[in-house]
């Protein structure tokens, strides 16, 4: 193996994955592309786009995206939102991603590609919410971490939270939401919300993901909560116990070394 330390510049990238996926008339277009960043500096990636009518004779959009850097050595994943004002048709699209630099030509990927528009309402959004998951059993003032977890089944990537209550008793005392994750379609992510418990009693968590405005069926889990001091008071009363088992073996091994002791006593 041989290190060194150079100051040259090494601009070198891979990349793929350069297209348009479908989208409904109004709704954004919506523009992915992979980055490897193979050289020793950062990339800053512009994306160069020409979308040409059905037929390939007009260009009905042109721009250059500049999108954020790709460090060495790393992937970069982009989805990147373009303004649509396309009518309801297939379209084609020429798509060069390049350096900022254009003095640079060491990274310089090309593809071409067909999307389609079509009406609202024509693709459907669907995610599923497989699960919710928490501790069973926690003790009062614990921070009780609750997790959503989402799929998207649909054909496009859509924006997901997690929304539900805790309730003890029927009333609700706690509402959750996480954070909103972008999901792009057939991934699966966690959506994680807390909870601290004030009272010890069985509590019914229950939520549901709302996703690009539409809500997956609602579910939940349960979470027990006990006083804090029993947990100590768990322990106190397996010190005793312990103390036993230390005198009951203290006591097998002076019992084995007097009878060792004996042995080699009636030897002689």
């Amino acid at each position: 193996m041989e290190l060194g330390i150079t100051d040259k510049q090494i601009v070198q990238c891979r990349g793929g994955g350069l297209s348009f996926i479908d989208t409904e008339e109004g709704m954004p277009l919506i523009f992915q592309a992979t980055i490897l960043n193979d050289g020793n500096v950062r990339l800053e990636p512009v994306f160069e786009i020409e979308i040409w009518d059905q037929a390939r004779k007009n260009i009905v959009y042109s721009d250059n995206i500049s999108a954020k850097p790709a460090l060495p050595t790393t992937q970069s994943n982009y989805e990147i939102e373009v303004p649509n004002e396309l009518e309801i048709g297939q379209y084609w699209v020429n798509m060069v991603l390049r350096t900022a630099d254009t003095r640079e030509k060491g990274c310089w990927i090309s593809g071409f590609s067909t999307f389609s528009i079509y009406e609202k309402g024509s693709i459907t959004d669907k995610g599923i919410l497989e699960n919710v998951s928490s501790k069973v059993w926690v003790h009062v003032g614990e921070i009780v971490e609750i997790v959503g977890t989402f799929r998207n089944v649909g054909q496009r990537s859509v924006d997901a939270k997690f929304s539900g209550t805790v309730s003890s008793e029927e009333q609700i005392v706690g509402l959750l939401e996480s954070e909103t994750l972008r999901v792009s379609p057939g991934e699966t992510v966690k959506l994680t919300t807390y909870f601290t418990p004030k009272q010890e009693g069985r509590y019914v968590v229950a939520g549901k993901v709302i996703y690009n405005s539409k809500l997956t069926f609602e579910k939940g889990t349960i979470i027990n909560v006990t006083a804090a001091e029993q947990k100590s008071a768990g322990i106190s009363r397996l010190i005793p116990i312990l103390l036993y088992i230390l005198i009951f073996a203290a006591i097998i091994f002076l019992l084995f070394k007097i009878r060792k002791a004996r042995n080699r006593y009636n030897r002689f």
